[in-house]
């Protein structure tokens, strides 16, 4: 995942070596409805993909962890693409019925803290990336 953001530009706390309380979350959900992660094997299903540098202020672009082959994540869903032409491609996510049907991003800002984001693209990477590419934009 990628995101445009930024924080509120000023210090919260007095330690400046505090962590940043900014940051962007992936999770998998039931439904569309639902606030809180599935428990997959008594673990909540969320993922931290990344911060906001801390007292910027200015949009920025961050990129957020990526989530490889060996990944609690990808080891949840089916990932598989097909490619008839060079510039359609056609994924399908396969969720088991143990770990959700929803991928979801949650924006986090704690207590005095903010997370301003522009934009945000996560991006789903099936085979190689000259294979097939799929970006998918919240709104």
């Amino acid at each position: 995942m990628a995101t445009t953001s930024c924080d509120q530009g000023r210090w919260v706390t007095l330690n400046q070596q505090d962590p940043s309380e900014s940051w962007f979350e992936v999770l998998l959900l039931e439904s569309t409805d639902d606030e809180e992660p599935k428990v997959v094997e008594g673990k909540k299903a969320i993922w931290k993909s990344h911060e906001n540098a801390k007292a910027v202020g200015d949009l920025n672009i961050y990129e957020g962890t990526i989530f490889g082959p060996e990944h609690e994540l990808t080891n949840a869903i089916q990932v598989s693409a097909s490619s008839k032409q060079k510039k359609t491609c056609r994924l399908t996510l396969v969720f088991s019925e143990q770990t959700g049907n929803v991928i979801a991003v949650r924006v986090y800002a704690g207590k005095r803290w903010e997370n301003h984001a522009e934009s945000g693209q996560f991006i789903i990477v099936a085979g190689s990336k000259s294979q097939c590419n799929a970006g998918i934009y919240p709104t």
